[in-house]
């Protein structure tokens, strides 16, 4: 799957790189924050169409999981 992102980013000149997130700490909500901000981003420059959604929806997800490493 990361090699089909990495060829539609390329065909789209954009670049994302998204490091594993981390495994424990205070910095895993952080982290996991980060990546929303990193695939809202990605969504904003597509036009409207599934694969925008779908980033807005990995970013959606993103911050759900930093809200339960936050115990929220």
């Amino acid at each position: 799957m990361n090699t089909l992102i990495a060829a539609l980013w390329q065909s789209h000149k954009v670049t994302v790189l998204t490091p594993a997130p981390p495994t424990t700490g205070r910095s895993q909500s952080r982290d996991y924050r980060a990546q929303a901000a990193d695939c809202q981003q990605v969504a904003n420059r597509w036009p409207d169409d599934l694969l925008k959604r779908q980033y807005e929806e990995l970013a959606r997800q993103w911050l759900v999981l930093a809200d339960h490493a936050e115990g929220r």
